[in-house]
């Protein structure tokens, strides 16, 4: 039987499933050095953990991050990194040597695991090693909420990065109560600590639940400038919730598939953010929140872990 170390830090609910999913050893990335010192923190802390990496016939990454100690070890054993964060995103803006040693790092990969067709895509302009698209899962599953569609309460949840966009969707919101103070945003997660409470946006910061917002909220708007494939999108589809994501969001390929691309942003500017939420809204909404909650059933975690195995097992052959 084929032996796999899963590479990490503190992994992601479905990250850490995948790694289950195929029985591999946990090896959690000691960071002795203190983060945040450019250009040093992740080479250093990388070379100490290479030292200590244990031997395995598969090396499964969670992050290019996460790739530094097998980077440095540079082991003989099938080397995989998982593709689930903007670094790829970014390295056009990133200085020519840091640009240059993460391109290092991709050619010492065997091969990839992305988790939307927007992350591979990103992936082929800088590798053609064999890569696998493998889409994640709700964290938890929200089939027993139901969204009340007909309200004019929006959500957004997410940490305190801007590129997510929820600085973009205050403005749309206070755009949309001008002539309608009906609109209301919440706001769940670290996002809360940089916006301020007044009416019509409720920054809730971390709540114990989410149900009682899932079902208070017709629209979870998620403008991001870029975003892998979150999560989020899936839970809140569970309850009947209507999405309206970026184009840069990782479930805008799907949504193309199915037929869902009026939920798609094609600007993240305030005015046309504000345009496309009175759009979706005006529509069909009892059609659009089936459709949405039909189609977040595709990804349940059962199928997703099936899905990943089979995918995981089929890039080891490819890439030898």
């Amino acid at each position: 039987m084929v032996e796999t170390l899963f590479v990490t830090n503190r992994p992601n609910y479905c990250h850490k499933r995948f790694a289950e999913a195929v029985k591999a050893r946990f090896f959690y990335v000691k960071h002795p050095i203190p983060d945040g010192i450019p250009g040093l923190s992740l080479v250093l802390n990388g070379l100490v953990n290479s030292r200590s990496l244990p031997d395995s016939d598969v090396f499964f990454s969670e992050s290019l991050m996460d790739f530094y100690p097998v980077y440095y070890k540079n082991p003989r054993g099938k080397k995989i990194v998982l593709i689930a964060e903007d670094t790829l995103f970014k390295l056009e803006k990133m200085q020519q040597f840091k640009k240059g040693y993460i391109l290092r790092m991709l050619e010492r990969a065997d091969g990839f695991i992305a988790i939307s067709g927007l992350c591979k895509k990103l992936l082929m302009k800088y590798t053609d090693k064999p890569a696998k698209i493998v889409y994640p899962f709700p964290h938890k599953e929200f089939f027993h909420v139901k969204s009340n569609i007909d309200s004019k309460n929006i959500l957004f949840i997410g940490r305190g990065d801007k590129t997510k966009g929820f600085p973009e969707l205050v403005k749309a919101v206070k755009i949309l109560r001008e002539k309608d103070p009906e609109w209301k945003l919440y706001l769940i997660g670290g996002c809360s600590d940089s916006v301020a409470s007044e009416d019509g946006i409720v920054p809730l910061g971390l709540v114990n639940r989410m149900e009682p917002y899932f079902a208070r909220c017709s629209l979870h708007v998620h403008p991001a400038i870029f975003d892998p494939c979150p999560a989020t999108v899936f839970e809140t589809m569970n309850s009947g919730m209507i999405p309206i994501i970026s184009k840069n969001v990782g479930q805008a390929e799907i949504f193309r598939e199915e037929k869902l691309e009026k939920l798609i942003l094609d600007s993240i500017s305030p005015e046309r953010i504000a345009a496309k939420i009175l759009e979706v809204h005006s529509m069909d909404k009892k059609v659009l929140s089936r459709k949405s909650k039909k189609l977040s059933m595709k990804f349940r975690e059962k199928d997703r872990l099936k899905m990943f195995k089979k995918e995981f097992k089929k890039l080891l052959n490819d890439s030898k």
